[in-house]
């Protein structure tokens, strides 16, 4: 039963979901903590591991949190399953909307009411977006876990390594800016530095 609930919470996610794996950080926080599969804290880690590694944001951290419930109900087995189950759900909605269109919607694409309905959407999915930055900034920076809440830990040299990294990544060599993989690359680097080095941080 736990096995089809991960499905249907994924298969909700990513048929709600428009604008990309970034735009589902929301309701994945909003399912999945809420069905107490996984803490906050732990979420995003996974955030930021599925941001590390190759693949589909939205696919990694389907997998990531269907191999922890799956393992949490009975080991290795499990973990796979529950893997399989949450990735089959995130990826379910979109195969069956790109066949759709591709079936019946492509003709319509350029009708100025499309067109009206796509500027809406993007208009939400940059509030999505913005939402999970300020909730990761709050959380990760400050460890609050609302706007209403009282500063908890104000961790500066996250901050720190947030600001570099926005110049490093705006900062442009020869007419383009630096690579994605090298930003990441960068950040593990200061984190271990910093982090590991630095008393009481």
């Amino acid at each position: 039963m736990e096995f089809l609930m991960l499905f249907w919470v994924f298969f909700k996610i990513g048929l709600f979901t428009i604008g990309g794996g970034h735009a589902m950080i929301p309701l994945i926080m909003e399912e999945v903590v809420a069905q107490g599969w996984i803490s906050e804290e732990v979420l995003i880690d996974f955030i930021a591991i599925s941001e590390s590694t190759p693949g589909p944001f939205a696919v990694n951290i389907a997998t990531y949190t269907g191999t922890v419930v799956g393992e949490s109900l009975g080991g290795f087995g499990h973990g796979l399953l529950g893997a399989l189950c949450a990735t089959l759900g995130v990826v379910a909605p979109s195969v069956i909307i790109i066949i759709l269109i591709v079936k019946l919607l492509s003709r319509f694409m350029k009708k100025p009411a499309v067109q009206e309905v796509f500027t809406g959407v993007r208009s939400s999915v940059t509030g999505l977006l913005l939402s999970v930055f300020l909730g990761l900034f709050l959380s990760v920076i400050l460890s609050m876990s609302s706007v209403w809440e009282s500063v908890g830990h104000f961790d500066y040299i996250g901050l720190i390594i947030f600001g570099v990294l926005m110049v490093v990544a705006n900062v442009k060599i020869k007419g383009k800016t630096l690579h994605p993989i090298f930003i990441v690359l960068i950040s593990a680097v200061m984190g271990v530095l910093m982090y590991g080095f630095i008393p009481g941080a």
